[in-house]
């Protein structure tokens, strides 16, 4: 902290990623293009040692977040962090920040994308538990004999 103080370093706002998460979670796309557009003083911290490696931190991070407010809206678990370990693999492959920057902000608008449909689409069987069971034990065992 004193380090941060003495160079005046200010990290990015919270309650600017409350905005981005909870739009995620709600599947508002207006919102979360409303909360990427805003400008606010602060900036990433130093994660790694370097840029890109320090740019990767930050995007696993906020991939986790990204899953979990997807899962507080509805998207099914095993979906949702399929897709995340999806995106994190891509993120390790990149070489620059502008590209793991660009993937992260396709993550946002994706999860956001989900939930809408999902909330939109909401269909009687999307909300029982049962059924919401089955379709994760088929989802998971795919490729064994379901008795």
């Amino acid at each position: 902290m004193f380090a941060n103080q003495e160079y005046e370093f200010i990290h990015n706002p919270y309650d600017q990623e409350v905005r981005e998460l909870s739009s995620v979670q709600n599947g508002d796309l207006e919102k979360l293009n409303d909360s990427l557009q805003e400008v606010f003083e602060g900036h990433f911290p130093v994660l790694g040692p370097n840029k890109v490696r320090s740019m990767k931190n930050l995007a696993i991070v906020d991939l986790a977040l990204l899953a979990r407010a997807a899962i507080k809206g509805g998207l099914d678990y095993e979906k949702s962090f399929s897709i995340n370990d999806q995106y994190i693999r891509s993120v390790e492959s990149l070489t620059n920040s502008s590209e793991i920057t660009a993937l992260t902000l396709q993550a946002k608008r994706t999860y956001t994308e989900l939930v809408h449909e999902l909330i939109h689409n909401d269909f009687k069987t999307s909300s029982n538990v049962i059924i919401k069971r089955c379709k994760v034990y088929n989802q998971t065992h795919l490729h064994t004999k379901i008795t």
